[in-house]
């Protein structure tokens, strides 16, 4: 166990994720998120650095609303089907070879409309990891979302993270 963690404190130093010790905190969000307005397709345009996801040119996830407060999210040929709790979704995925995986993410900030801001944590042990990322609608959007992400990282009263910009020129 002792080795994994420290495996883990390297990865996680190397690529710009928060780790910290301690088990995930509880992100403050004092709003309602509306699934049926949250859900449709979002372009990722900052992120923080993470080994499993796709941040290459143009990357995007569709949410899509099912019945019984549950959501699919598709991204880069990964589904998961999540189960919605306030502003948390509780995120089962199917990877093959390395089976199934469940991710707490919560929308941190959304106007349900244009962006929405995501935190995920995950436990190893007595420590966790972070990551965090700033979606929108429309993949030509001109729009510096840093200090809105920032802003919603300090108000949901999680670690604040460097984000890098995601590529979106000539997007479909």
């Amino acid at each position: 166990m002792f080795g994994l963690t420290i495996i883990c404190c390297v990865i996680a130093a190397a690529s710009n994720q928060i780790l910290s010790f301690g088990r995930c905190p509880e992100p403050y969000t004092p709003f309602v998120l509306d699934l049926s307005r949250f859900a449709g397709k979002y372009y990722k345009v900052e992120t923080s650095f993470s080994f499993w996801e796709d941040s290459g040119k143009c990357p995007n996830s569709q949410y899509i609303q099912l019945p019984d407060n549950q959501i699919t999210h598709m991204e880069s040929g990964i589904i998961g089907r999540a189960t919605v709790n306030g502003t948390k979704l509780n995120v089962q995925y199917h990877i093959p070879v390395v089976d199934d995986r469940i991710r707490d993410i919560w929308v941190i900030d959304t106007d349900h409309d244009t962006f929405a801001v995501l935190w995920a944590c995950t436990n190893y042990g007595f420590m966790h990891v972070a990551y965090g990322w700033t979606l929108v609608r429309k993949s030509y959007i001109n729009q510096d979302f840093s200090a809105r992400t920032q802003a919603a990282f300090k108000r949901a009263r999680v670690p604040i993270m460097l984000m890098r910009k995601v590529e979106h020129t000539n997007c479909t």
